[in-house]
Formats: C-alpha cells, sequence, structure tokens
C-alpha cells in the first residue's frame, strides 16, 4: 500500500510548490503519490481547497473503478488512490473548509454513488481477518470511511441523499459500534478522532424512529446496548482523571451523539434516558466550567445545553428537571453566563427558554421545588456568581424564576403543615383529623367519620363507586404525579385560586355575567408561564373520567359550599389536568383573606391520582 519512497514523496512536495499545475495534472492521471500528497495537504493550503482539487478526489472514488472484492486478493493502485481521496474528503470536511470550494455540492452529489460504493469496499476488505493488510492498517482504514462519511454528511443535501442510500445505516452502525476497537487496533497509527462517532451525529441527525430502529436491529436488536454504549462512552470520559487531551473535544462528540440519537421521541430516546443519559450530560457540563475559554470547551457546553433542552420534557419530564438540577444545571447555567453574550440569537433563546420558561413551568411540583431553592441558595452565597447574574443578559429571566421559586417554596411550607391535619367524611362531609377517619376497605381511598356513614355511603352512592376508585388506582403509571406533589399541586391551586381572587372575578363578570358564581369552576393553567387563569360552567364541564364525574357532581350538588379548581400542567410534551374541590367557598373568600384556601385532601393520598388519557384526575371533597 502506497508503495513510493520518501524521496519520491519528498520530490512531490518540491514539485507542488514550484510547479503545482504538473503536480495536479500527475494526481488526476493517477500518480499515488501526487494523489497522497493532496489527501495530506489540501486542508491546511487554502491554495489548494479548489474545485480541480476535490474532482481529482471524486475521480479517483468513481464507481466504475471499484473493483469485485476477493479474500487476498489486493488492488494495488486503485485502493492506494481511492483510499487516499477518502482522505482527502475527510481532512477537508474536520477542517470546515469544504464549503470555501467553489461549486463543492454538485461536485460530491455527482459523485456520491462511487464514493458510497469505495466505502463499502473498504469497510469489507478492512472487516477481512484473512485479508493479506495488516489489522493496524485495515482499522486506519475504518477511522478513514468515518471521517470521510463525517465531511459529507456535515453537509444538509449530502446528509438526506446518504440517508436514502441503501445500507447506509448498516454502514454508520458497524462503524459506531466497532469504534472503541478500531482505534486500539489502529494504535498509534490511529488518527485520533472519533470519527465514527462524528459521523453517525452527522449521518442520523435528521433520522426518523424507523431508522433509528435500524440502527438498533445492527446492535442485535437490544435498545439497551446502543443506549448503555452512548451513556457509557461519555460516562467513561467523564471518569478519566486527569481528564485527557482532547478532553472537551470529546466530551463534545459524545454529547453530540446523543443528540441525534435522541431527537425522535421514540423508544431508543426512552432508553437512553432510563440510562441516566440526563445525569452524565449536567455533570459534563460542570467538568466542561473551568474550560470555557478554550473553543471546543465552549461548543460542549452549547452542545450540553442544547440536549438538556431537547429531552427534559420528554418520558419522565419532572424526573428529568429533578436529575438536571440535583446534578448542578443551574450552577453550570451561572458558570456559562459571561459567555452567553458570544452566542447567536437562536442559542440566547433556547438558553433563556430553560432558565425562563421550562423551570418555572415544573415548579408546581414540589419535588422540584425543593431541589431547586437550595441551588439557588448555594449560587448566591458565591459573590463571584451573584456579580455573574447581575452582568448578563439572562438576569432577569433569572430573578423572576428564582423570585416564583422562593413563592413556591412558602405555599410548600403551609402545604407541609396543613396537609396532614384534616379531611372529610365522604358521606356527612364533617372534617376531622385524618387519623379519626376508617378507610373503605374495598378501594383504600374513601373515608368515613363513623361506621354508620360508611353503611349510608355504600348504600346511597359508594357500592357503584368503589369498584371505578379501585380500577383508577391500580391504573397509577409512571407518568402520574408522586404523592407529594400531587398534595403540594392541590394546595398550590386553591391558593393560587384566592390570591387572583379579583382578577377570576372580573372574568367571570366578563364571560358569565347572569350566571351565579358558585355554578363556575375555576382555571388555573400553570402549563404557561406567567400562569393564565378562567373561569368556566360546572354544567358544560367535559368529563373525561369517572372521578372528574364526582368531583363536578359534588360542586354542583353543593350549592356553592365548594369550588371546583381545575389545573392545567406541564407533563412533557403534553398537559396534564387535575381538579380539586375546595373545602369551602372560594367564591365567597374575602378580597383581604389570606391566599391559602382550605381543600380536603383526597382520602387516599397515596393511593388516588392516575393518568388516564393524558389527564390526572384527583378526586377531593
Amino acid at each position: 500500500m502506497n508503495a513510493f519512497s520518501a524521496t519520491e514523496y519528498n520530490r512531490a512536495v518540491q514539485q507542488l510548490r514550484s510547479a503545482p499545475n504538473q503536480a495536479l495534472t500527475r494526481a488526476e492521471n493517477g500518480s499515488v503519490v501526487e494523489t497522497v500528497l493532496l489527501a495530506n495537504t489540501a486542508s491546511r493550503d487554502p491554495s489548494l481547497q479548489t474545485a480541480r482539487v476535490l474532482q481529482i478526489f471524486c475521480h479517483h472514488l468513481d464507481s466504475e473503478r471499484v473493483p469485485v472484492y476477493h479474500t487476498g486478493a489486493g488492488n494495488g493502485a486503485l485502493e492506494d488512490l481511492a483510499s487516499s481521496a477518502l482522505l482527502g474528503i475527510g481532512n477537508l470536511g474536520a477542517q470546515v473548509v469544504l464549503d470555501t470550494i467553489p461549486g463543492y455540492i454538485p461536485i460530491l452529489v455527482e459523485a456520491w454513488p462511487g464514493i458510497y460504493r469505495w466505502m463499502r469496499y473498504f469497510d469489507t476488505r478492512n472487516r477481512d481477518a484473512n485479508s493479506p493488510i495488516s489489522a493496524m492498517k485495515r482499522a486506519i482504514g475504518q477511522e478513514v470511511i468515518a471521517l470521510a462519511l463525517y465531511a459529507l454528511t456535515s453537509e444538509d443535501e449530502i446528509r438526506h441523499l446518504a440517508l436514502a442510500t441503501n445500507g447506509l445505516v448498516e454502514l454508520i452502525a458497524k462503524l459506531w459500534l466497532d469504534e472503541d476497537r478500531t482505534r486500539i487496533t489502529a494504535a498509534e497509527g490511529s488518527l485520533g478522532l472519533r470519527g465514527a462517532s462524528c459521523a453517525l451525529h452527522t449521518t442520523l441527525f435528521t433520522a426518523d424512529a424507523q431508522q433509528l430502529d435500524e440502527l438498533v436491529k445492527i446492535a442485535g436488536g437490544d435498545y439497551s446496548v446502543v443506549a448503555d454504549l452512548a451513556v457509557d462512552r461519555l460516562r467513561n470520559t467523564l471518569e478519566l482523571k486527569p481528564p485527557p487531551p482532547l478532553f472537551a473535544d470529546h466530551v463534545f462528540v459524545y454529547i453530540d451523539t446523543l443528540v441525534t440519537l435522541t431527537r425522535c421521541p421514540c423508544r431508543l430516546q426512552q432508553t437512553i434516558l432510563d440510562c441516566g443519559a440526563i445525569v452524565y450530560v449536567t455533570r459534563a457540563l460542570n467538568r466542561l466550567a473551568s474550560l470555557l475559554s478554550d473553543g471546543s470547551a465552549f461548543r460542549a457546553t452549547m452542545s450540553c445545553f442544547g440536549f438538556i433542552c431537547n429531552v427534559i420534557e420528554e418520558v419522565e419530564e419532572a424526573a428529568n428537571v429533578r436529575r438536571a438540577v440535583r446534578n448542578g444545571m443551574l450552577e453550570a447555567f451561572v458558570n456559562f453566563m459571561p459567555r452567553m453574550a458570544d452566542l447567536g440569537r437562536q442559542n440566547q433563546l433556547f438558553l433563556k427558554r430553560l432558565i425562563g420558561d421550562i423551570i418555572p413551568r415544573y415548579l408546581v411540583y414540589r419535588s422540584v421545588i425543593v431541589l431547586v431553592i437550595p441551588a439557588m441558595e448555594k449560587i448566591d452565597a458565591n459573590p463571584v456568581y451573584v456579580k455573574q447574574i447581575r452582568a448578563s443578559p439572562f438576569r432577569d429571566a433569572w430573578l423572576k424564576t428564582k423570585q416564583l421559586a422562593k413563592e413556591r417554596w412558602q405555599v410548600k411550607d403551609t402545604s407541609d403543615v396543613l396537609k396532614n391535619e384534616q379531611s372529610s367524611c365522604d358521606n356527612c362531609h364533617a372534617r376531622k383529623l385524618k387519623s379519626e377517619f376508617r378507610k373503605c376497605s374495598g378501594c383504600h381511598v374513601t373515608l368515613y367519620c363513623s361506621k354508620e356513614c360508611q353503611v349510608t355511603g355504600w348504600k346511597t352512592r359508594h357500592k357503584r363507586e368503589c369498584k371505578s376508585r379501585n380500577e383508577e388506582r391500580t391504573s397509577t403509571d409512571r407518568n402520574a404525579l408522586k404523592k407529594q406533589d400531587r398534595i403540594f399541586l392541590q394546595h398550590l391551586a386553591t391558593h393560587e385560586a384566592v390570591k387572583n381572587l379579583g382578577e377570576l372575578r372580573r372574568i367571570a363578570k366578563l364571560k358569565f355575567p347572569s350566571e351565579q358564581l358558585s355554578r363556575l369552576g375555576i382555571q388555573i393553567d400553570f402549563s404557561h408561564y406567567p400562569t393564565t387563569y378562567d373561569v368556566f360552567r360546572l354544567d358544560t364541564y367535559e368529563m373525561k373520567t369517572s372521578g372528574d364525574a364526582r368531583v363536578v357532581g359534588k360542586a354542583i350538588d353543593g350549592q356553592g359550599r365548594h369550588t371546583l379548581v381545575q389545573t392545567i400542567i406541564s407533563s412533557g410534551r403534553t398537559n396534564s389536568l387535575s381538579t380539586v374541590l375546595s373545602a369551602g367557598s372560594i367564591w365567597d373568600t374575602g378580597d383581604t383573606a389570606l391566599a391559602v384556601m382550605p381543600w380536603t385532601p383526597p382520602a387516599g393520598e397515596g393511593d388516588g391520582a392516575v393518568t388516564l388519557y393524558g389527564e390526572e384526575s384527583s378526586e377531593v371533597d
């Protein structure tokens, strides 16, 4: 392979300097030494970044020149020219200079069929254990394929063309799966890049669920194999101490791989998140914080935030927010503030959305609040961080989120005190300490103050309700609100309703001027920030579950003794609905009342909230 002497190579170097046209002509005519020289130097020499040089590479990758592969048989100059041409294209792409070449897209589009055929040829040869070529050279050959594929599919036009090519997903999947072994085998001859990971990112960036499933199939059909590999490569890099050379570059590549594999909502995305991807990406943010003066660390940090923004509202949305905050996302955000002015408008917008929209919308979850407040207090205790916040264009968004978190913390404190104090009888509505009630042995949800009330309630209503309540209780899935989150949300709902009573009365008068307030329910939409408020007629309320029907029925039958409050909260890419029935009339509360309204917790606090048809239905009375 590349059978020429150092003397010949040095002669070619001199000729390229003194008579470049002659050197290019020799490369066009099939001289291996000149072609290798162009592959090695074109990416560093602007005078060689021309359409002619690119066409030379593409000529040697013509589909008509691809031989039939046979074990043990060599194809000499054809292979040398083609492999050098692949390396040349890869180097041009790696140095981000392909787009400086006039007309480069049409040239590459026309050449793609041949380029791809040569890639498959070399992949077959390099995987042949009986090949006379050394294992090290074959491993380097695999890196060259990956590098060229990365360079080509970084261009949108080529990526679309490549993804439509039969067998392309299989090729990139195998290169990526074997990347670690390939680097070890290539030893000192390795290109030093994570070329296959780079290529996976650029090639499959727009892949759909079917193409990602194909990737998994090639990996043996086990989603956890692909997920574990993608996450483990990042985790293993983070665990290296001291950080290896090009640490930020490697983190950048592995984060981008995760970005690509999770862009499409599908089973692979869920499996990767289940493997703790958010935890390790957030930890990467904090490892990169001290390296932000380096361009690679800056890009890697942006990639980390991009990944978090893409997936934080997927699968277990509130849990994702908790994981990110618990592992230092807010501190990393403040660390990055001094560099945010260097970002383009789009990047600034998605970072502002993270801190000024996503986090506030999840401050309806008690489990999020109890993590956000300590994290912000830690930041406030650092004078450097305080100074960075004050000087940041994100200051206002940060301070508004901080203020909201503090307000919700105060509601949490009140909720913690009140949640276990009292409940009410399902039959006579008498309020007592929860410890004084007896629980239905069937559904384990409904509470009664006495045996007499239990018998009466069973005969008059509960007998037909008990089974459905039990079915609702047992259908709780991974998206249901946690017990403490649900209890807090119900308290927050009544708190916000009383706090904004003046606005709610204004809306009621505008929308339903002739309707009694006792016939109206209140809607609080926490899925928007700032929160929005509305009212609705109880008799036109659309009921999704039997729990809805019972709660609405109680609100109507109560003739003003209770107020129904519906809440809408963010639950990933969709929203969840919950209802709470106040223990007294919110509408009759004085304007000067404390912004805390008693409500009756669900009889079985740990058992009741379920998600049905994307909606939370929690019955309280």
